[in-house]
């Protein structure tokens, strides 16, 4: 049975968490006040932000987790990534239609010439090199970096009220991502998240009538694979009340946070793109949050949106929503 904690921050999170789906330059928000409010990993209250005057974007650029404040190329905060140890993500917008209505952002798009980002960016402007901005170096030096302010130029870009209900349409043509704060994560190796040559072998063969040894655990495929799976090399996880877990998935909006996305282990902060998921009929059977059927969040969470209705995976939870047919996986 879940704690209290976990069942708050379940149940607080149908308030935070956006779903994502990948979208075109275009948007549909509404206007009003809304109030996000973001757990840390301990289950307790973290932030109670009111954007006033603003919107939360329901189908962002590309991170429906971000959201806008009263002035649309204003640095804002996502709540759903903000807790009391620090970590957050904060993205803004320029819109070059409407850039002098809004102090004229437009004339600070950075230069052609900006130096693409790495992971020891800094403070220092770069150029990321997708929407996202993650910088995965992992095989190469066991570091990663992620924007924790990001800002995206959209070129032709107009935000357009209209309709009784105020809907809001943010159009564009194209886009151009700057990150004005990289963090840089290279304890992945401290943390254990990184195989190393004492690590027990990531899998093996066994005749059909034997056993799995300690630390591993059995699968269709008649082989035994090790129990903890680590994101580098990128080693594949799933829904399994015997293994499958993530190393460091228990940890939650934490700078060396994993999560189970789309079968293979990652950091927290690559696992961007809510996959939509769907309630199993023999799991954990909570009417906000659930156990995914199929195994289709790699063992978190599945939480309704309040925005459309639908289910998407929450990959800051742990991955212990099992479905009881997980038991036979």
């Amino acid at each position: 049975m879940k704690s209290c904690s976990s069942v708050l921050l379940l149940l607080t999170c149908l308030w935070a968490c956006e779903a994502t789906s990948p979208q075109s330059i275009v948007r549909h928000d509404s206007t009003g006040n809304q109030k996000s409010i973001a757990v840390d990993a301990a289950g307790a209250l973290a932030l109670d932000a009111s954007e006033e005057g603003g919107f939360v974007e329901t189908d962002s650029l590309h991170d429906s987790g971000d959201s806008v404040g009263a002035h649309f190329h204003g640095v804002s905060v996502d709540a759903t990534r903000t807790n009391k140890s620090g970590y957050s993500t904060q993205t803004s917008f320029c819109y070059e239609k409407d850039s002098a209505s809004f102090g004229n952002c437009w004339a600070n798009v950075p230069p052609s010439d900006t130096p693409a980002c790495t992971p020891s960016s800094g403070s220092t402007v770069c150029r990321c090199p997708d929407a996202t901005c993650d910088i995965d170096n992992l095989a190469s030096s066991g570091t990663t970096g992620r924007c924790a302010e990001k800002k995206i130029y959209v070129a032709v870009g107009q935000v357009q009220v209209h309709g009784l209900n105020s809907d809001v349409d943010v159009t564009g043509t194209t886009e151009s991502v700057f990150c004005e704060n990289m963090v840089k994560n290279d304890q992945w190796a401290l943390q254990g998240c990184i195989e190393t040559p004492f690590d027990d072998a990531e899998s093996y063969s066994k005749k059909w009538w034997q056993i799995c040894k300690s630390g591993y655990t059995g699968r269709w495929d008649g082989k035994c694979y090790r129990k903890v799976r680590f994101i580098q090399p990128k080693e594949s996880c799933w829904d399994s009340v015997w293994g499958g877990k993530c190393k460091n998935h228990e940890s939650s909006y934490d700078e060396y946070s994993t999560s189970c996305f789309k079968g293979q282990c990652a950091p927290y902060a690559f696992a961007r793109n809510r996959e939509e998921c769907s309630c199993s009929w023999v799991g954990y059977p909570f009417i906000v949050v659930c156990s995914a059927s199929g195994g289709s969040c790699g063992g978190h969470a599945c939480v309704l949106n309040t925005g459309d209705g639908k289910h998407y995976c929450d990959y800051a939870t742990e991955q212990n929503w099992h479905s009881i047919l997980s038991i036979f996986r």
